[in-house]
């Protein structure tokens, strides 16, 4: 299981976590928000959302499961259309 400690959202992720908000899994777009851009401590984030602890931990875990292979797949295929156009 990946470890997230110096997990960072960059410029680039803006439009994958935009579309979170419209998903069924807007849930990780509010977790992330608070986190990363508010500084929210996992205890606040519970404490305001009103959820239990680990339900916060598990979210924000599997949303940057899901930001980092949003990043490996454009990376894949910024790489593939280089190649593509290099060749």
């Amino acid at each position: 299981m990946p470890k997230f400690t110096n997990f960072k959202l960059t410029e680039a992720d803006r439009p994958f976590l935009d579309t979170l908000k419209f998903t069924s899994e807007a849930q990780y777009h509010v977790l992330l928000r608070a986190q990363q851009e508010q500084r929210l401590s996992y205890e606040q984030i519970a404490a305001d959302l009103q959820i239990p602890l680990n339900t916060v931990k598990t979210r924000l875990h599997r949303a940057r499961e899901k930001i980092t292979k949003w990043r490996a797949k454009a990376e894949a295929e910024a790489f593939n259309h280089a190649l593509n156009t290099y060749s």
